[in-house]
């Protein structure tokens, strides 16, 4: 807390703005792109100044997006999230919480992260989240069972909007 945020690894300086590493998170998530066009993309994206090593490059990116946490410590379990999905979801959650105007403010990636994280479990992003999250197989229930599984349906991210549907007939 009272040191200063990174802006950069090795010889290498990052565009540290939550816009870029929303980006980053969207581009790896792709599906139309391969690994190594992914990863020229982004090493492009997300570096200011590239450092001079490869291997520093792209550590140092993917140490930076997981907010300086290990390879373990930023696995998640299923998704409960899209920064695309929810956008719209996140931005209300942030004017009303924090009184932040996603459109018009600069953070850093790292100070996006925590405030995202930490957003009231009453906003409507995370009580979506909550309902994306939960494992409905040990409520006993039937009709409880049913309900739940019936709102992870309705919000899941997998569901293919009306234009991806529209054009995937095309």
């Amino acid at each position: 807390m009272l040191d200063k945020l990174p802006e950069g690894f090795s010889d290498g300086k990052f565009r540290t703005d939550f816009r870029v590493f929303i980006l980053f998170e969207l581009l790896m998530k792709d599906n139309l792109l391969i690994d190594s066009e992914k990863l020229v993309l982004a090493l492009n994206l997300c570096y200011e100044k590239m450092p001079s090593s490869l291997k520093d490059a792209v550590e140092g990116m993917f140490w930076f997006y997981s907010g300086g946490q290990s390879g373990e410590a930023q696995e998640r379990s299923g998704e409960i999230y899209s920064f695309e999905k929810d956008a719209g979801l996140i931005y209300a959650a942030f004017l009303s919480e924090y009184n932040i105007d996603l459109t018009k403010v600069k953070l850093h990636w790292w100070v996006f992260r925590q405030l995202f994280y930490a957003l009231k479990d009453d906003t409507l992003i995370k009580r979506i989240m909550s309902i994306r999250a939960m494992d409905t197989d040990n409520i006993k229930n039937d009709e409880i069972r049913n309900f739940y599984e019936d709102l992870k349906q309705k919000f899941s991210l997998d569901k293919k909007s009306f234009e991806e549907s529209f054009f995937e007939g095309l």
